[in-house]
């Protein structure tokens, strides 16, 4: 063999490497096995729930607010239940303060600084029942069945300051100045709140024949769960929202949430799927969850361990472990030892030709 074309072998073993690195999501990335690690199951109706320095919040529709201690997953414990006698729909917590809302009672505030015992500091009743709070502006937003914002800077008298009886609500996340409120049957509204007594509609992405449950923002990507799958829009440019044309498969999608580059969807059919989303063009399956008779409503992840509620079977706390691609770790060795092979080959030459030459001493 000679030196050119061993050079043009390794450069091809190169090149063919590279080729399936970069057309090949799976390669050097990780897929994940589900294992269910414990179970939390005297909740009437658990709805929602969010984790906090291993505490679990829980909105429990017809049986209160519960607070769990999951440090330990595999038997999380009760530290305290209040029973509200409403149909409990919502909770969102942030600096020792938890905020619950139901269909009969409205916004309901409690402080949890002590979680065996929290005590209720304020409410504002309505017939709202999902919230997002924005405590560094003193505002709470909330819905369904209208948007209403209150002014929480007296945490024990909140005051509604702007209210819309024409936007019926679902979900609600803010970024910055920016309110995103998704309608259950149009889809996508999103408002300028800087004023949050008078806000300015930016622009809206709307729909029909399409049910709506949640939402989450990650960098420039609006992710919207649905009763036709996942909906994306690209909103880099809030005056033109682009359609990423993400295909979760057509399966109803009832919650999300997004840690570190993966999406989390409960779906209606008893599953929990994981998605790569570094890349949105991708959209790889990582890792899925199925449990029979499960129902799946909010999913949470918090320190890599996923909580989800499933009605009355309560809270369902489930771990992750990965496990390296094979094939790809193949390819990247591949990648890695092709110039070594060029070295080999061309110093096997050399040898060669220099026992063939003819000594001319």
């Amino acid at each position: 063999m000679k030196i050119k074309e061993a050079v043009f072998l390794s450069f091809i073993i190169l090149l063919s490497s590279l080729f399936v690195l970069s057309n090949n999501n799976s390669v050097m990335g990780e897929e994940l096995s589900l294992t269910k690690m414990g179970q939390f199951d005297e909740c009437y109706f658990a709805f929602d729930v969010q984790v906090e320095n291993d505490l679990a919040y829980i909105a429990d529709a017809g049986n209160g607010f519960w607070i769990l201690n999951v440090s330990n997953s595999a038997n999380p414990t009760t530290l305290s239940h209040k029973l509200l006698t409403g149909v409990e729909h919502c909770v969102y917590v942030e600096n020792d303060i938890a905020f619950v809302t139901d269909y009969n009672n409205g916004l309901i505030i409690f402080n949890v600084s002590n979680p065996s015992n929290p005590q209720q500091i304020g409410s504002f009743v309505n017939g709202n029942a999902i919230s997002v709070v924005d405590k560094e502006n003193d505002i709470a937003c909330i819905g369904d069945p209208h948007l209403s914002i209150l002014n929480i800077s007296d945490i024990a008298l909140p005051t509604e300051i702007y209210r819309d009886d024409d936007l019926p609500v679902i979900d609600l996340i803010i970024k910055e100045d920016i309110l995103f409120c998704l309608d259950l049957f149009q889809g996508l509204t999103i408002l300028n709140i800087s004023n949050p007594a008078a806000p300015v509609e930016i622009n809206s992405w709307l729909t029909s024949s399409i049910m709506y449950r949640d939402i989450e923002i990650h960098n420039d990507v609006i992710f919207m769960a649905s009763n036709i799958g996942l909906k994306t829009l690209d909103i880099s440019d809030l005056t033109n929202l682009l359609d990423l044309g993400v295909d979760s498969g057509g399966d109803p999608v009832r919650s999300i949430d997004i840690s570190d580059n993966l999406l989390y969807m409960s779906e209606s059919d008893e599953n929990l799927v994981i998605h790569n989303i570094t890349d949105i063009n991708v959209f790889a399956e990582v890792g899925q969850y199925t449990e029979s008779g499960l129902v799946m409503n909010s999913v949470f992840v918090s320190n890599e361990v996923i909580y989800t509620t499933a009605e009355s079977d309560g809270l369902i706390i489930i771990g992750k472990k990965s496990s390296a691609n094979t094939d790809g770790l193949n390819l990247y060795f591949t990648f890695l030892i092709s110039p070594l092979i060029a070295v080999k080959l061309i110093i096997k030459f050399k040898r060669r030709r220099k026992i063939r030459e003819p000594n001319t001493i």
